[in-house]
């Protein structure tokens, strides 16, 4: 600068200086500060000189502002000058921060409102201490602020940076916690640093006390609450909060941090570590600059970490190392408490359950938490046997297990952890189940692929073996787990454990040790079944990945998985099938090993070929035993039940070992381990068994019995007298295998006596000998059937078995044994008896059948001594004797087994089924008289249970017989047969027809007949029933039972429980009818119906004849049902893709009962038409060697164009609601996507053709397939990519969403479950998230083309239905969030349509409810206001709302606003409903919060004004209230024209406003538009103004109070405001004054009177004579109600304005005002003059006479004339008398004084108090002016002790008191000559009178009569004193 310049620029200080001196009002003071001070501080960067003369003028300014605070500074303007990269030196920012400072405490609200954001702008570039007064200024301002829920608080040039210094600063206040009083030492709180704390000093240097923290703390949390800050953002702060120190803070922390957690994002990786930066002070805040902190305290830190656990995967992964460094410091920290630490583990377990392992590994993570988790495990054991760390232990093992599943390899070699753990395990019982998922997770480490030592491997299992006999289950279960999963199963060590523990009295133990005992999982296989489900071959996976892999390649990949998947499915039945065995007996599992009849399939699962090279060998495992030789005897000894049980499952499985052995022609057994064995089953056997089913002599005894079969050489050494002995042992399972034995004892055959012995126990019939008996008669059957005889001896003990037969042993064991006898000697034709003893039997064993049946006790077919085995044991014996015997004993027999056919029990007529089997295969006769009498006699047998029989029975023989060629004579009558029963009433008989006719197909040997069996499936299937009665009693019959069913919640029983009950009511109302009839009919002669089947002669089908030729009931034909209509849908579905011979192998499949998973009848299931399985028995080579044939063996016959038109079709099946239907076609599913694939690949190949199907399903007529194809359609669309729906995606809405309008609940329910997966669908084909590649965001628009216009158009369509409409809405909603800028060409529509639905999808309840709030009447406990807002709130929190502000947030920048706005300057117009109305106003808020967005809205801004003018008359409060604050945030963008004219509406709204809603409307519609824009104040004051400032007079005070604020915050005062602005509010006044609008004329009044008492009489002058003429003018006509406020107002004003020259002249004097003005008002005597008015006018003379001091005889006389009026209303009365003392003056003649006197005794007679306050006043008034003469001193004494005397009441004797003092008090000093004894004397007088006063009742009378009586001292003492003078 050169020096002319700064001469210059000194001179101009100089002048300013001068200027400033010379100012001396406030008003041009301020004035000059805003324009000055921004030009001034720039001068302090200039020369020394011009600084030092600028600082000289700023050191003037402080001191005149400083003590002035109404000059208010430019504090925006300084603002600017605060900018640091606005080039701003340092001085002129430190000296503007210090006038901001100054002048930001003197803004109004609105103003501060503004300033705020702007000083949040800039701060991170700002130096620490100028910051600091920055973030104080804000501070100081924000609980003045008023927020709104604009999202664009802040200015667009606020950086991220600025931000996290507020936020950082406002955390600073939620960390800081004031000294106590008590405390001397100022500590620094947790969580903040000394210089963070001097950041939140004040100006002076003191630091906040608790009130002021509290305050300063819920301006932030309001700040908080509109989302000023994001969700992310403000989460942390709300952390901290929730532990301030008052309550008010906790709460409004606690219910905004609920509504953030409804929308943060906790996949966010700042917010991760800001929150872990809160709960570890090592972990460095996001983006910090101001330093580090001080760790929290324990609370905050607890908190941050329980909000840390709803973290989502992706964040934790992006913050793994903070998230490793927080657990480290909670941890191990020395200050961390069980709270945290527990908190910390949980964390631990989130952090390694979320991160994929590649991550974590990364990032070291697993080292460090390694080894934070063994100090951990060190801590934990120095208080075991703490309670109150209870929790904390247990998330420690829990954590463990969870890292040791992640990292196994760090694990590997710690056994002894395992050690320590596992013998914890056995102390610690409170944490067992944590230990023992550590333990489960351990294991892993200990796997070869986890790299663990054979070292280390033996000696965890040299650990584990001693904790197999442990006494804690537990630990049992742990040792149990180890050995299966790290051993193989020809371990011999590992395989005693899970055998012993399969037998554990502990469930889930047993449950454990049950997969140890299956060679799949075991060991490596195991390890895949611990971890997770993979294929068996390692390189399976990246096979499937191979793009390059041949064609033959992904055959035998597919091949390998199809065997992989059998194999799996199979291991989870296998375990299934196990479990529950033991869940019924712990003991079962032993049992099983060796018996392979009552536990076939358990036996089955456990002993199989196809695993033998994976069990141990024999001799291996026998050398094993010897070892454990010791533990074995123990457990023979034992009376323990637990330990036989597992001494039985060793013998069990050493039976197996020695099988498995036998059958891979291993090394041959030793003959020491032979006889080591056998003496070990022997030890056994010879045990006290207390088993409750004598489970080790069962097991025992078939072990010897097998042992001797493989081993013949040890037949040798069994001798008969061991034989004899055991054969009469207590057990009759050892009985049974030692009889067993007796086909292998040679001594038994050769020697006589043995036979001879038999013989005599059979004779012997007492109880005592029953065992031995039992024994004899099994040892006879053996021999019988299984050696070679001499005749005599077989006739011997034919002969014997006979008589023991006819002697009907009471004991039923024998009976049985007797039968089986007799059985197996048939069988070998052994028995050597005549005809006549054949047919004794005969009749013997008929007998037996038929009193089994009649008794009928619990069938039981594991007990030996059941009905069941009786019969089935001769059933069984009658078909073996009908193969030796003569004809007529076989048509017998035949006959037997028909009658049999009533039986209910399955398993009896699967005994029959097999006999009539082996009967047809004795000769063709026989054959022939078989099928005939099944076909020909059973079939159309009138009893139910009969015909339900020949089903299995004509099953058995087709079976049996497909081979033999007789059975295609008779094919096509036999699948006729099978037809008919089809039709059959119970369900299990339809099943097992037809799979009759699939066995009937698969048995025909020609392809000729096979067509014929298909050509006549029309037929069979067309058939209807010939009697409707029956249809309908069974239809009704039906419709009860699945009632019923519902009812009991489950069938029962499947297997035993058949389906065939409802059968029993039609047999029990035949049995009585046709008992006789049926024994006639079971002598049928069957040659005769051979020969007519032979024939082909048909039989009668309505009416047959008896053999005598006798029509009867019995005889009537069967009725014939309905078909089941899935077996027509089978039909109709073979027939459909043209293989009509499909339906057999569907009917094959259709069954669903139990009974087929049976072993009783694996026998009859087809391999042609049945799922194929791995072959389980067969070696792994062979099934290796199946899967990787070509296709001809797959497992169906169907070419692949069939197959092509049957999987669409099959697919939609496999969701029918039809059982029958559903399992067929799932089974037949199974069997083709075997060779397929999965269901997965199908989908891919031939989806086109699956999603057509289903589409015509879903809009099919039926309403199964409905169902069926929507939930079928669920599925495709969870499995498929959705790229590959594209097509279909607007079909699959069309119908969606007209499912959901479905008649059927069913139906709509799968409707719902498929709008739900297409919602999830079309939000992921719509979302451009994670779609990098250009195609797939083709697809993501493309997909938004088809459903958005569908949506918006047909989905919320007024025809769609509630339930379309909701899910259109809601899917919407749910893809304009996921579209984003794909959603910007369809704004306008979507936008109107989600803000119209939000009324019409809210809940009826809602709007129900809005009539009976408690305002109206109603009995809902809230009013209509509160209702509305929680619908508001509902509404704000919809996801329409969530998905309006993504549209708002995705409008461009640059957009063109023309389609949106005008829409919804519509809705806000004509919306309908209030959540509409609601959200509209805010979406017009959020748009008009978008300041980028201000170019583009300004020429739609008036529109949108007047939409929303246009509602603030809505009868909704919220609704007016929402619009008023929308209406001031789009009025800052509109035009002034448009504003000006919103403005005028808010008057008129005021002005129209008849009920308090309307003024209130106005009221908060004008203080929302100046506080979002003051600037408008100035603009539109001509309108606002005057409004403003009468409404200020509402006679609402809630309403007043508003309109106050509102004037003290834009007008500052009321003299200043009203000086400034009186040429405008005039005008309005006298424009109210004159409305027709009392509340209008009252407002105007009473801002007249403010105006005159507020302006000085300057001010007022040249308007005083228009406001008083003005006010005159108003008082005469009608009076109104409040026109009282006139009166005031006029008397105000002449009070104000009297001495002015612009009064009227006739207005100036008093007594003229009064006598002219206001006497006539109160001399009105119309009857409808309110009483109120006639008393302000009263009042208002007395006002004017106190004032004016009048000395007019003539108004007194008019004052008299008004008294003298007959009012009898006393209190006008009384005021009468009032005015007359107020007018009342010293020279009134005396003759007034007489004739006031005069009235005043007319008053005091007969009237009440009030009159006589009235008066008493009067004269008090008239006594103070005028001194009284001698002659009216007594009157004028005794009207006031008159008064006192005759009223009671207190307020007229203090009245009279008062006055009394008065009279006393001005003729002390004043009175005449004359009258001064006189007045003496009435003093002395009454001071006698007031004596009874002194002891009045009343306190205030009391102390009146007190005061007069001090006064009448003081007089008499002053006249004594001029007496003495």
């Amino acid at each position: 600068m050169s020096e002319s310049s700064e001469a210059d620029e000194l001179a101009a200080l100089d002048r300013v200086l001068t200027r400033l001196a010379l100012t001396d009002d406030e008003e041009r003071l301020e004035k000059v500060l805003d324009k000055l001070l921004p030009r001034l501080l720039p001068r302090l960067g200039d020369a020394t000189a011009v600084r030092n003369k600028t600082l000289q003028v700023l050191q003037h300014i402080n001191k005149r502002v400083k003590d002035t605070p109404g000059i208010k500074l430019p504090c925006f303007d300084l603002v600017e000058l605060t900018r640091a990269h606005a080039g701003n030196g340092n001085f002129t920012v430190n000296f503007a921060f210090v006038y901001l400072e100054l002048g930001a405490d003197r803004l109004t609200p609105g103003e501060k409102s503004r300033l705020a954001p702007l000083l949040c702008e800039g701060l991170a570039d700002l130096q620490r201490a100028q910051r600091t007064i920055a973030l104080r200024i804000v501070r100081n301002i924000l609980p003045a602020l008023s927020f709104t829920t604009d999202a664009a608080w802040f200015t667009p040039a606020t950086s991220d940076e600025d931000k996290a210094c507020l936020l950082s600063y406002f955390l600073d206040w939620f960390f800081y916690v004031p000294p106590s009083r008590s405390s001397t030492a100022r500590a620094i709180p947790p969580g903040l640093t000394p210089s963070r704390v001097d950041g939140l000093k004040d100006k002076a240097g003191e630091l906040p006390d608790a009130d002021a923290l509290s305050e300063t703390q819920q301006a932030i949390l309001r700040l908080l609450s509109v989302r000023i800050f994001t969700a992310e953002e403000s989460l942390p702060l709300l952390v901290v909060a929730r532990s301030a120190l008052r309550h008010q803070v906790v709460d409004a922390a606690e219910m905004t941090m609920v509504q953030v957690m409804r929308v943060v994002n906790m996949n966010d990786s700042v917010l991760l570590v800001n929150l872990m930066a809160l709960a570890a002070p090592s972990v460095k805040e996001f983006g910090q600059t101001d330093g580090t902190r001080k760790e929290a305290s324990p609370q905050v830190r607890e908190r941050a970490l329980s909000v840390l656990l709803k973290a989502g995967p992706r964040g934790l992964a992006s913050a793994v190392e903070p998230a490793t460094t927080l657990v480290e410091d909670a941890l191990v920290g020395t200050a961390s408490g069980t709270s945290l630490r527990v908190l910390a583990l949980e964390f631990m377990e989130l952090l390694l359950s979320s991160v994929p392992v590649e991550i974590l590994a990364e990032a070291q993570c697993g080292p460090k938490l390694a080894l934070i988790i063994r100090k951990q495990l060190e801590q934990v054991k120095q208080y075991s046997a703490n309670r109150s760390r209870l929790h904390e232990r247990e998330r420690t093992y829990t954590a463990l297990g969870r890292l040791a599943q992640k990292f196994p390899a760090l694990f590997s070699d710690r056994v002894l952890l395992v050690s320590d753990l596992i013998a914890l395990l056995e102390v610690d019982t409170e944490i067992r189940l944590s230990i023992q998922e550590a333990l489960g997770s351990l294991c892993l480490a200990f796997l070869p692929s986890a790299g663990a030592s054979d070292n280390a491997r033996t000696t965890v299992k040299q650990l584990m073996l001693p904790y197999a006999a442990s006494t804690e289950p537990r630990a049992r279960l742990v040792a149990a787990d180890w050995c299966r999963r790290l051993f193989s199963f020809d371990d011999c060590e590992s395989r005693l454990v899970c055998l012993q523990l399969a037998c554990d009295v502990d469930l889930a133990t047993r449950q454990v040790a049950i997969r140890g005992l299956l060679p799949e999982l075991c060991g490596a296989r195991g390890e895949a079944d611990a971890q997770a489900p993979r294929t068996l071959d390692p390189n399976h996976d990246n096979d499937d990945n191979d793009d390059s892999a041949s064609p033959e390649d992904s055959t035998t990949r597919r091949k390998r998985r199809r065997t992989e998947r059998r194999i799996e499915k199979f291991s989870s039945w296998a375990v299934e099938t196990l479990a529950d065995a033991a869940a019924v007996d712990p003991s079962r599992l032993a049992m099983a090993w060796t018996d392979a009849v009552h536990l076939s399939e358990e036996h089955a699962i456990l002993v199989r070929r196809s695993r033998a090279a994976e069990f141990p060998s024999f001799n291996l495992w026998m050398t094993f035993l010897q070892t454990r030789s010791d533990q074995l005897c123990e457990m023979a000894a034992s009376q323990d039940r637990v330990l036989q049980a597992q001494l039985a499952s060793i013998l069990g499985f050493t039976s197996a070992v020695l099988e498995q052995s036998q059958s891979l022609s291993r090394e041959p057994a030793p003959r020491e381990h032979l006889d080591a064995f056998r003496n070990l089953v022997e030890m056994g056997i010879e045990a006290k068994d207390v088993t409750q089913i004598r489970v080790l002599h069962r097991v025992a005894s078939r072990s010897l019995v097998m042992l001797v079969e493989q081993h013949g050489e040890i037949s040798d050494t069994i001798k008969t007298e061991w034989l004899l002995v055991w054969l009469a042992a207590d057990s009759p399972v050892v009985r049974e295998n030692v009889a067993d034995l007796v086909a292998y004892s040679k001594d038994a055959r050769k020697d006589p006596s043995f036979i001879t012995v038999l013989l005599e126990r059979m004779s012997k019939r007492v109880i005592s000998a029953t065992a031995a008996r039992h024994g004899a008669v099994l040892a006879v059957g053996r021999l019988l059937g299984e050696t070679e005889l001499a005749e005599k001896e077989k006739a011997d003990l034919s002969t014997a078995l006979l008589r023991l037969l006819q002697e009907r042993s009471k004991f039923r064991i024998v009976t049985v044994a007797t039968i089986e006898a007799l059985g197996r000697a048939a069988a070998h034709d052994a028995l050597s008896l005549s005809e006549e003893d054949n047919g004794a039997i005969v009749d013997e064993l008929r007998k037996i059948t038929k009193v089994e049946a009649q008794t009928q006790e619990a069938v039981n077919a594991d007990a030996e001594t059941s009905n069941f085995a009786a019969i089935a044991g001769a059933l069984r014996t009658l078909g073996k004797i009908a193969l030796v015997s003569s004809e007529t004993v076989r048509f017998e027999i035949m006959s037997v087994l028909l009658d049999a056919g009533a039986q209910k029990e399955v398993e009896v007529q699967l005994v029959i089924a097999i006999a009539f089997a082996e009967l047809a295969q004795r000769s063709d006769d026989d054959f022939s008289a078989v099928v005939a009498l099944l076909v020909r006699k059973a079939s159309i047998s009138t009893r139910n249970r009969v015909r339900a029989a020949t089903a299995f029975w004509l099953l058995q023989l087709v079976r049996d017989l497909k081979d033999d060629s007789r059975l295609q004579t008779y094919l096509e009558e036999i699948h006729a047969t099978f037809a008919r029963l089809l039709r059959e009433r119970g369900e299990l008989t339809r099943e097992c027809a037809a799979r009759g006719m699939a066995w009937c197909f698969h048995a025909a040997n020609s392809r000729a007949m096979r067509d014929e069996l298909t050509s006549s499936l029309p037929r069979h299937l067309a058939v209807k029933s010939t009697f409707m009665s029956d249809v309908k009693r069974d239809y009704e019959k039906q419709k009860r039972r699945e009632a019923a069913e519902a009812q009991s919640g489950s069938r029962g029983d499947a297997a035993s429980d058949d389906g065939r009950d409802e059968a029993d009511e039609d047999d029990a109302r035949q049995d009585n009818d046709g008992e006789n009839d049926d024994e006639a009919e079971t002598m049928v002669d069957l040659h005769a119906l051979a020969e007519q089947l032979r024939q082909g002669v048909a039989p009668d089908g309505t009416v047959r004849t008896s053999p005598d030729g006798r029509t009867n009931a019995a005889a009537r034909a069967p009725v014939v049902l309905p078909l089941h209509a899935a077996y027509k849908e089978m039909y109709e579905v073979a027939v459909r893709v043209k293989r009509p011979d499909l339906v057999y192998r569907l009917l094959y499949l259709s069954v669903g009962d139990a009974l087929w998973k049976t072993a009783s009848t694996r026998h009859l299931r087809c391999a042609e038409f049945d799922v194929d399985e791995v072959n389980l028995d067969a070696s792994p080579d062979t099934n290796q060697r199946a899967a990787n044939t070509d296709g001809d063996d797959a497992n169906h016959d169907l070419d692949t164009k069939t197959v092509n038109e049957l999987i669409p079709i099959l697919f939609h099946y496999r969701y029918d609601t039809d059982k029958a239907m559903r399992s067929a076609m799932t089974k037949l599913w199974d069997t083709i996507s075997f060779e397929l694939g999965t269901d997965a690949e199908i989908l891919d190949a031939r989806l086109e053709d699956i999603v057509l199907e289903l589409l015509r399903n879903i809009g099919s007529k039926k309403v199964r397939e409905r169902q069926a194809g929507a939930l079928a359609m669920s599925h495709v669309i969870r499995e498929t990519p959705d790229s590959e729906l594209l097509p279909f995606l607007e079909d699959l809405w069309v119908l969606s969403l007209r499912l959901l309008d479905d008649l059927s609940d069913a139906t709509k329910e799968a409707a719902l479950r498929l709008a739900k997966a297409l919602n999830n669908l079309t939000v992921r084909l719509c979302s451009v998230k994670e779609k990098r590649t250009e195609q797939a965001r083709k697809v993501a628009q493309e997909a938004l083309d088809i459903v958005l216009p569908f949506l918006v158009e047909q989905g919320l369509g007024r025809n769609q239905s509630k339930e379309g409409q909701a899910v259109s809405v809601h899917t919407l909603a749910r893809v304009v969030k996921a579209a984003q800028e794909n959603i910007r060409p369809h704004l306008a529509v979507v936008m109107v349509r989600l803000l119209e639905s939000m009324s019409s999808l809210e809940d009826q309840v809602l709007q129900y409810a809005m009539f009976h709030t408690n305002d109206q009447g109603g009995d809902l406990q809230m009013s209509r206001e509160q209702l509305e807002t929680m619908r508001v709130q509902a509404s704000n929190e919809s996801p329409m709302q969530e998905a309006v502000e993504v549209c708002i947030d995705q409008i461009p920048t640059d957009s063109d606003l023309g389609e949106i706005c005008p829409e919804l300057a519509r809705l806000a117009r004509s919306g309908v409903g209030l959540p509409t109305l609601a959200a509209t106003a805010r979406a017009i808020a959020r748009i008009v919060a978008r300041r980028e967005l201000e170019d583009s809205l300004r020429p739609y801004a008036g529109a949108l004004l007047r939409g929303l003018a246009s509602s603030l008359n809505d009868r909704s409060a919220t609704v007016r209230r929402t619009f008023a604050a929308t209406a001031a945030a789009v009025a800052r963008l509109a035009p002034d024209e448009e504003v000006h004219a919103y403005a005028r509406l808010l008057v008129k709204v005021y002005a129209d406003g008849n009920e308090a809603r309307g003024r209130l409307t106005s009221g908060g519609a004008v203080r929302e538009l100046l506080s979002r824009s003051p600037n408008l104040f100035q603009e539109h004051r001509d309108v606002l103004l005057p409004l403003i400032f009468l409404a200020r007079f509402d006679d609402e005070d809630d309403i007043a109070d508003l309109w106050k604020e509102i004037w003290t915050e834009n007008a500052g005062t009321i003299s200043h405001g009203v000086s400034t602005h009186l040429d405008l509010l005039l005008p309005a006044c006298e424009e109210a004054l004159n409305s027709s609008t009392w509340l209008r004329k009252r407002q105007g009044a009473e801002a007249l009177r403010s105006i005159a008492s507020s302006v000085d009489a300057e001010r007022l002058r040249p308007h005083a004579g228009f406001m008083l003429t003005m006010l005159v003018a108003a008082l005469p006509g009608r009076i109104w109600s409040g026109k009282e406020a006139v009166l005031a107002a006029t008397c105000e004003v002449w009070r104000r304005t009297r001495s002015l020259e612009t009064v009227l002249e006739e207005y100036r004097a008093p007594e003229n005002f009064c006598l002219n003005v206001l006497l006539p008002e109160a001399s009105r005597t119309a009857a409808n003059v309110p009483k109120a008015y006639t008393l302000a006018a009263f009042d208002a003379m007395a006002s004017v006479c106190a004032t004016g001091k009048p000395q007019s005889l003539e108004l007194i006389e008019a004052l008299f004339e008004r008294a003298e009026q007959d009012d009898k209303d006393m209190q006008i009365a009384a005021k009468s008398f009032e005015a007359i003392g107020s007018a009342w003056y010293t020279e009134v003649p005396e003759e007034h004084l007489e004739k006031l006197h005069a009235l005043a005794q007319t008053a005091l007679r007969g009237s009440g108090y009030i009159v006589a306050v009235g008066v008493m006043r009067a004269l008090k008034r008239v006594f103070r002016v005028v001194p009284v003469s001698q002659d009216f001193v007594k009157p004028l004494h005794d009207v006031a002790w008159r008064c006192i005397v005759e009223n009671k009441n207190t307020s007229a004797i203090i009245a009279a008191l008062a006055a009394l003092q008065t009279f006393f008090k001005v003729n002390a000093d004043g009175s005449s000559a004359s009258g001064a004894p006189k007045v003496r004397t009435l003093a002395a007088s009454a001071k006698t009178r007031l004596e009874p006063l002194f002891q009045h009742r009343e306190s205030s009378v009391v102390h009146a009569a007190t005061s007069l009586s001090h006064a009448l001292a003081r007089h008499l003492s002053s006249v004594e004193t001029d007496t003495d003078m």
